[in-house]
């Protein structure tokens, strides 16, 4: 878009060439220096197969590009450039030599298969619209059955129980590392988790709804995992995030990215688009670490990569019966634990400085809203329309009698510690 080409007598343009918006290719001076009612100098311009043009370059007249060349943005171009060189600059003067060894793919590749271009600008379109309503990452995975999985009667297990005629799954990761109250060090202050408060805690969902959209627009299926839903989980999000190519799994079971440690919040669709599916899966890089193991209070991660859910103080604190020794550790937390996740060494800079995201952002101008909600006095008083109304949205699905009992747990804890420190 916005390519001007200028001949007053011939510009000839190869095979396969990328020419950017603003750039402009003349023969001609279009005007006499002193006589300015004639064409002035014309010269031919060839610019041979597989040249890119960057943006806002000039090509003058009488020039010679060789194949494969680049020209950089903004360059002028005013003499010859030869083939298999990367030129900038004003006047543009050669940078770089390509590598003659390395194979060059061109654009003739890429339009020669209708088929994977289709595929490919569906796939950068939902990826366009992931950015634009604040995903942080996404990936596209073959809609196969999840072998191994542990749930082998689920519908999670297999895709295509869910939509017969699925070929993708597309997973999306909110960072939620900055979605943190300053009061949780503070023993009278109930502690929760940035997935608790994200919103996200059973499933990322809204955030899907454009790209669901877009997509039935196409006329293809898509059918959103939604936890908060009867039957509503479709998919394996951990293990279809690995698939896509977002992460691998830690030794505390979690998803863990290079750039966003464990605090991804996670969601995923399910549709019968083809797109361009992840193909190679990220190696473990946990190692010889152990962090997250010895660090749990309650033992429950004893074996590498799995999870004793039994022993796991999030899952503790949302059901009915709880341990005595649960009381001893919880401390100040009333609906979620991130002890393995504090520990683990890929989340170090986020505990130290956040990312910053569109959520990060807009969480943090909310802290002040927040207040003095989880105050453990005032959460002793919440009745259960009461915590409806300020936690509703969190979309938990923990039971106002569980989340009752927490505080109470973190309340006694509290008083303790203070009586401690008076005597």
């Amino acid at each position: 878009p916005g390519v001007r080409i200028g001949s007053a007598e011939r510009i000839n343009i190869g095979d396969n060439c990328m020419i950017a918006s603003n750039s402009y290719i003349a023969d001609s001076d279009w005007h006499d220096i002193y006589n300015r009612t004639t064409m002035g100098k014309t010269a031919p311009v060839d610019i041979a197969d597989n040249v890119w043009v960057g943006e806002g370059a000039i090509v003058c007249k009488g020039v010679s590009i060789g194949e494969n060349s680049i020209v950089g943005a903004g360059s002028v171009v005013v003499s010859d450039i030869p083939p298999g060189c990367i030129s900038a600059g004003n006047p543009a003067r050669i940078v770089k030599h390509l590598d003659p060894n390395k194979k060059m793919v061109t654009r003739a590749h890429f339009f020669e298969n209708p088929e994977k271009m289709e595929k490919h600008l569906l796939s950068e379109k939902i990826r366009s619209l992931a950015d634009s309503v604040g995903i942080d990452t996404v990936g596209f995975a073959e809609a196969s059955k999840f072998t191994g999985y542990a749930l082998n009667h689920h519908q999670r297990r297999d895709p295509k129980l869910t939509l017969s005629n699925a070929r993708s799954i597309i997973i999306a990761g909110l960072y939620i590392g900055g979605v943190t109250l300053p009061d949780w060090e503070n023993v009278w202050y109930g502690r929760t988790s940035r997935l608790y408060l994200s919103g996200f805690f059973l499933d990322v969902v809204k955030p899907f709804a454009p790209i669901a959209d877009f997509l039935r627009q196409k006329g293809y299926q898509a059918k959103i995992c939604d936890g908060t839903l009867e039957d509503g989980s479709i998919l394996p999000l951990k293990l279809a995030a690995i698939r896509a190519g977002l992460g691998w799994q830690g030794k505390h079971s979690l998803l863990i990215s290079k750039k966003f440690g464990t605090f991804l919040a996670l969601g995923g669709i399910i549709t019968d688009a083809d797109l361009e599916h992840n193909t190679i899966e990220e190696s473990d890089r946990c190692r010889n670490c152990d962090k997250c193991q010895t660090a749990c209070p309650l033992a429950a991660l004893d074996q590498p990569h799995v999870l004793n859910v039994k022993k796991c103080m999030s899952f503790l604190l949302q059901n009915d019966k709880i341990p005595e020794n649960l009381k001893l550790v919880t401390e100040n937390r009333i609906g979620d634990c991130e002890i393995c996740q504090e520990s683990c060494p890929w989340n170090k800079k986020h505990l130290k400085s956040p990312l910053v995201t569109k959520l990060t952002t807009h969480f943090q101008k909310k802290i002040k809203a927040w207040g003095d909600s989880f105050y453990l006095p005032n959460l002793c008083k919440l009745s259960e329309n009461g915590y409806k109304n300020m936690f509703g949205h969190l979309n938990t699905d923990v039971p106002y009698d569980l989340f009752h009992r927490n505080v109470l747990i973190a309340m006694e804890r509290a008083e303790r510690l203070t009586e401690r420190a008076n005597q």
